[in-house]
């Protein structure tokens, strides 16, 4: 095997590592908006299931309106629930907000059932669209494997959701004997049934109602006692950054689902037939699904750094040629490195300027090395496509080269061919620095004896 081709593959990946890294700078503020006059309201979306990747986007919807000097938050809420672990996180952070925080299902029609009705209760504010349900909260056990779900009835459980319900509803003054009757009923409320009841605060049409009724109420934050001026606020909408996107997707408990269990499966069969490589991949394929069984989203991505890692320094330095497991080392750095946390100028200890500064050069350097990167490829593909290896292995038979090692009799050594780095195998013992020729191949190596 050619030595340079190594060397332009170990090239190849270093710029999809380095402009893996610069991407992942670049969409830190990514809804940055240069700073406007009046009140600011930041609107976010809870529109599928609650996940990591949600917890992870209401925690960046919370900075972004920190950061923006926004009066109120706006949670757009129409989800069928999910995970209690990362419902629970989101609660706490919505009562750790100095900024008041406004729960809305809407449009007219949604629905913010179980884990979404936990979320509404524990906003300072909520509110729904006419014709929107909430309720639904008993829990249920998802089984990764079957993909089924199934009704949670321990009474240990189930106290200690109702009291976490209950406990929300008597914080922001609400009808708790609601709040228990979600878990241990399953009790619906459509929006009108919801606010005659004291569910809820606020029934609007659409967010600007919504405003407009809010405006000069005053709720308790963290931060203390604040009165809503929201009538004419601006509302800015915060969009989930592409790490976001990616553990939404992955963090989706069909997708989980069915990448550890086909993970499971791929390992076993390369195990059970010696082919390491397609175990690489399905080990690959686990840790990815189990980001949707609520492990944590850093320990995956150092997972993800490590392994690839590893499975690339052995395909670049232990194994003959370049295929699968370097494939999936790539591809296992590239994910790793996008699941990292966010970086921002808070965690630097660094100026906001200076740090957009850092991100506009970050996109250069980027596109610069994209630029590279595509280039590289083109000249890896070119060269390792050029010749077929075969044909070029017959017609080196008769060539004469120069051995760069000592080459003892059923051992490997490098060898110089037509300019060109070659494993090679010897026939004889040969002293480096020997003129030597080529009789033969044995796979992908020479066979080499002395030039007489």
């Amino acid at each position: 095997m050619r030595r340079s081709f190594y060397h332009v593959i170990s090239t190849f990946c270093l710029v999809v590592i380095l402009l893996t890294l610069n991407l992942t700078l670049a969409q830190v503020p990514e809804n940055y908006i240069p700073e406007e006059r009046g009140a600011i309201v930041v609107r976010g979306y809870i529109t599928s299931e609650i996940t990591q990747a949600t917890l992870s986007y209401v925690e960046s919807v919370l900075k972004y309106a920190q950061d923006r000097g926004a009066v109120a938050v706006v949670l757009v809420l129409n989800t069928p629930g999910g995970y209690l672990d990362a419902t629970l996180k989101i609660v706490d952070r919505i009562a750790n907000s100095t900024i008041p925080v406004i729960g809305y299902v809407a449009p007219s029609g949604a629905r913010a059932w179980s884990a979404g009705t936990l979320i509404l209760l524990a906003t300072h504010i909520a509110a729904m669209a006419p014709g929107s349900i909430i309720g639904s909260a008993q829990p249920v056990e998802y089984d990764p494997v079957t993909g089924t779900t199934r009704p949670v009835n321990s009474s240990k459980i189930l106290n200690a959701i109702t009291k976490q319900f209950e406990g929300l509803a008597k914080l922001r003054g609400r009808n708790v004997t609601a709040a228990r009757l979600f878990v241990l009923k399953n009790l619906n409320l459509e929006a009108s049934e919801a606010l005659k009841y004291h569910v809820i605060e606020v029934i609007a049409s659409n967010i600007r109602e919504l405003l407009e009724k809010v405006d000069g109420m005053t709720v308790k934050t963290a931060a203390g006692t604040v009165t809503l001026h929201t009538a004419n606020a601006v509302i800015e909408d915060c969009r989930p950054s592409i790490r976001e996107r990616i553990l939404e997707v992955l963090a989706n408990p069909l997708v989980s689902s069915i990448l550890f269990s086909l993970g499971l499966w791929i390992v076993l069969f390369g195990v059970i037939s010696a082919h390491y490589y397609a175990a690489a991949v399905g080990a690959f394929f686990m840790i990815l699904g189990l980001l949707g069984l609520g492990f944590s989203v850093n320990l995956i991505a150092l997972a993800l750094l490590l392994l690839g890692s590893i499975f690339l320094f052995v395909e670049v330095f232990v194994t003959p040629g370049f295929g699968v497991l370097g494939i999936t080392g790539i591809l296992m750095l590239i994910l790793g490195t996008i699941l990292l946390p966010h970086l921002t100028p808070e965690k630097w200890f660094i100026g906001g300027e200076w740090f957009r500064q850092l991100i506009v050069t970050a996109y250069a350097l980027g596109g610069s090395l994209g630029s590279i990167m595509g280039f590289v490829l083109y000249k890896a593909v070119k060269v390792h496509r050029a010749t077929p290896r075969s044909r070029a292995l017959i017609d080196l038979r008769g060539e004469v080269g120069e051995a760069l090692d000592d080459i003892e009799p059923g051992k490997e050594g490098f060898v110089l061919v037509r300019g060109e780095y070659w494993m090679a195998k010897a026939t004889e013992p040969i002293k480096k620095g020997e003129k030597v020729v080529v009789i033969g191949k044995e796979g992908p190596y020479l066979i080499v004896r002395k030039l007489t």
